[in-house]
C-alpha cells in the first residue's frame, strides 16, 4: 500500500480561509478541482511525497481511512 503525504505552505493570514474550504469541500473527490481552484492561490508552495506503507502499519491505515469515508 502506498500513502501520498501533502505539505502546503500557506500564505500569511490564509489558515483560516484554507480550513474552511477544507472543512466544506476538501474530503469530498466530487468536489475536488472547485476546492482547489479556491485554496491554490492561498498556498505558498506545496510539497507531495508518495510513501511505501510499513508492513506492520496497513492493517490501522485501512481502519483509519475507512473511518473517513
Amino acid at each position: 500500500m502506498f500513502v501520498e503525504e501533502r505539505m502546503y505552505r500557506l500564505k500569511i493570514g490564509t489558515v483560516p480561509e484554507y480550513f474552511r474550504h477544507y472543512q466544506s469541500e476538501g474530503m469530498q473527490v466530487q468536489l475536488r478541482q472547485a476546492y482547489l481552484a479556491k485554496t491554490h492561490p492561498l498556498m505558498e508552495t506545496q510539497e507531495t511525497r508518495i510513501m511505501k506503507c510499513a508492513p506492520f502499519f496497513v492493517e490501522r491505515l485501512k481502519t483509519m481511512l475507512a473511518a473517513v469515508k
